[in-house]
């Protein structure tokens, strides 16, 4: 029988999903409808009360692994769905291997438990003596393998890790009969599996490689068994073809012959397999679970179109298992399954509406069965949509460790003030919260405002600093502001100003012609006097000349000028025939002749201001006081009036914490 080479590559199937069940039957029918098989298994499982029955609309699949391959090497493995799990297929040369765990026994050969434990042979496998036909315990067309098979499986081991998982040993250890009693050693420490030729193969857990050893006549040992593969590069790649074999496989493939090959035992020789002729066009049969079309004079694979299932409106999303392939019904046509429906299944009407997931490295990926289409899931396919019209505006979720919030436009993403404070809602409207320390070591702060969160500046609790507020000082937060140029500047408490009229402000404290010789600042320890240098340049000087002003009224005399001490630690000059300035009559007015109206304030005589005639006088008594003047508030501040802005024509009112 001829097969085309690139068709039995593209999906050639190793031998029959072998497992210990020596009597299951070799007659083989046609591929049956994956829809009905797969409907068939749900009854079946639901019936017997299996809780891993899963969607019957997959069939056991077969999937070709990542490993690369070739003509000496493959792994194949086949998934099935209802239990969860894989089977690998490894082809080295001319064998196939496969998991197994041996517990049969036979008359042809000794066997026992490891410590005579049932419970080891269940879970390891039986131990079997070497002295016997060994291939009687081996499923159907399987058999044992040579020290050689061994140590070729070692090498692909050893490049491919992954086989490691595919192919686990039974670490088993080994038994001795000794003086008529069955010593056993090494269990979960050591595996060592009989060969054909006598030896046995042995390696030590956690290590990736092992060792051909000679097997003891009173040993007993495990067995792992390899099937025959399917198909072979030429005829010398054949496997030996001998009475004493068992196990056979029917047909093996040759590709360079492009025909099948059978062994003979009698003649102890492979010969071509004429069973199956290729005399009529398009005639089809069936082996080994693959479908085979006569075209052109030759067998070759079929392919969807030969499948006797066709696809049509009735099966639409239905998966058909072909050949070693899966199908779904599409539009009329059969077609390969997307990536996606590899991983999730068929998205169909029945699974329409609903999620499923994938990892992708360490993050989870959502996907939504949209009518017909995977697709990433959306936060709407959960939640629903969000927009002006539905009723969780502001609602709040979180999705893939992420949150999320409805501001009536499609769900956003926290800003990262949200993600910091929490979301900004009307309920928290005109809210603070605390961020970092500024250059200035004070909290920068955030307000919740109707466009979010946002970074507090003055102007969001006062107002716009305009020309309506220009010269006006507020207080926010125990800290005192000044409108300025269109920006509040934080007022300095340590700063000295007096009024806003600037020509009588200094005059009596500025150093120039009319000061010489009298003290500017200070006034303590430490006095800053006015003085014409040589050049006639006019300076202020610092000296610590003065003594420590203690007594009211007690005088000092230095360079012919003469100062009093005002009873609470300050010097000051003497004004025409002006009284002294003391503690005891701060805040009286009088007249002097070169400055004009001038009040007793702590710097001594100092001129009075004409806000002061309007408002009051403004000391350190009446600091911060608040008066009222044709319908406008002014405020003593820092020795001078200003215009005032309460708290009632803040933009903000009653909504901040509290301090705030």
């Amino acid at each position: 029988m001829k097969i085309s080479w690139f068709c039995i590559v593209a999906c050639a199937v190793l031998w029959a999903c072998g497992s210990d069940d020596s009597s299951k039957p070799s007659n083989v029918s046609s591929p049956e409808n994956s829809e009905e098989k797969e409907d068939k298994k749900n009854d079946d499982a639901k019936n017997s009360g299996s809780k891993d029955v899963v969607d019957p609309d997959d069939l056991e699949d077969y999937i070709k692994t990542k490993i690369s391959s070739d003509v000496e090497f493959s792994v194949d493995s086949v998934r099935n769905n209802y239990q969860s799990n894989y089977t690998y297929y490894i082809r080295t040369g001319d064998v196939v291997w496969s998991y197994q765990k041996i517990t049969t026994t036979s008359s042809s050969v000794e066997s026992v438990c490891y410590d005579e434990q049932k419970g080891n042979c269940d879970d390891y496998g039986r131990l079997y003596s070497p002295n016997g036909n060994l291939n009687t315990v081996c499923p159907s067309n399987t058999h044992l393998p040579s020290a050689e098979d061994w140590m070729t499986l070692e090498s692909y081991r050893y490049k491919h890790s992954e086989i490691k998982n595919m192919l686990p040993f039974k670490y088993g250890g080994y038994c001795e009969e000794v003086k008529g009693k069955i010593k056993c050693s090494e269990l979960d420490v050591t595996a060592n599996y009989l060969t054909s030729d006598g030896k046995i193969y042995t390696i030590r857990k956690g290590m990736t490689k092992g060792a051909i050893a000679k097997a003891q006549q009173n040993g007993y040992y495990n067995v792992l068994c390899v099937g025959y593969p399917t198909y072979v590069k030429s005829k010398k790649d054949l496997p030996a073809c001998e009475k004493s074999q068992r196990n056979l496989p029917k047909q093996i493939y040759v590709f360079e012959e492009k025909q099948n090959m059978r062994c003979y035992p009698d003649e102890e020789s492979w010969l071509t397999d004429f069973t199956e002729t290729c005399s009529n066009d398009e005639k089809t049969f069936v082996v080994n679970d693959t479908m085979m079309v006569c075209r052109n004079g030759s067998w070759q694979l079929a392919s969807i179109s030969d499948a006797p299932e066709k696809c049509t409106r009735d099966n639409k999303g239905k998966v058909y298992s072909f050949n070693g392939r899966k199908y779904v019904c599409g539009s009329n046509n059969w077609r390969l399954p997307t990536a996606l429906e590899d991983s999730l299944g068929v998205c169909n009407s029945r699974k329409s509406g609903t999620f499923d997931t994938l990892y992708a490295g360490i993050e989870i990926k959502p996907y939504y069965c949209d009518d017909s289409t995977w697709r990433e899931a959306v936060i709407e396919d959960y939640v629903g949509k969000c927009d002006s019209t539905t009723n969780n505006l502001y609602d709040t979720l979180e999705y893939k460790n992420k949150h999320y919030v409805c501001h009536g436009k499609g769900w956003e993403r926290y800003t990262e003030l949200e993600e910091r404070f929490g979301l900004c809602s009307p309920q928290k409207m005109f809210m603070f919260e605390d961020g970092s320390y500024d250059i200035d070591n004070e909290k920068v702060e955030y307000m919740c405002d109707t466009a979010g969160w946002k970074k507090f500046d003055q102007n969001d609790i006062l107002g716009a600093c305009d020309s309506s507020r220009w010269g006006m000082l507020v207080e926010y937060r125990y800290k005192y502001f000044y409108c300025s140029s269109a920006t509040y500047r934080k007022w300095d408490d340590f700063t000295r100003y007096r009024s806003t009229d600037v020509s009588k402000q200094d005059s009596m404290h500025m150093c120039y012609e009319k000061t010489i010789d009298r003290i500017i600042s200070g006034g303590g320890s430490v006095v800053g006097v006015c003085d014409s240098l040589a050049d006639g340049e006019i300076v202020t000087f610092v000296t610590q000349s003065f003594p420590k002003c203690e007594k009211e009224g007690e005088e000092f005399t230095m360079w012919d000028v003469t100062y009093y001490c005002n009873g609470d630690g300050y010097w000051h000059n003497y004004y025409e025939d002006l009284p002294k300035c003391t503690v005891k009559n701060l805040g009286e007015l009088a007249q002097s002749k070169e400055f004009g109206r001038v009040a007793c304030d702590d710097d001594g005589w100092r001129p009075y201001t004409d806000d002061e005639a309007k408002y009051g006088l403004c000391t350190r008594f009446t600091n911060k006081t608040v008066v009222e003047y044709k319908n406008e508030k002014f405020i003593c501040h820092n020795y001078g009036w200003y215009r005032w802005g309460s708290k009632d024509t803040f933009r903000v009112k009653g909504r901040a914490k509290e301090k705030k």
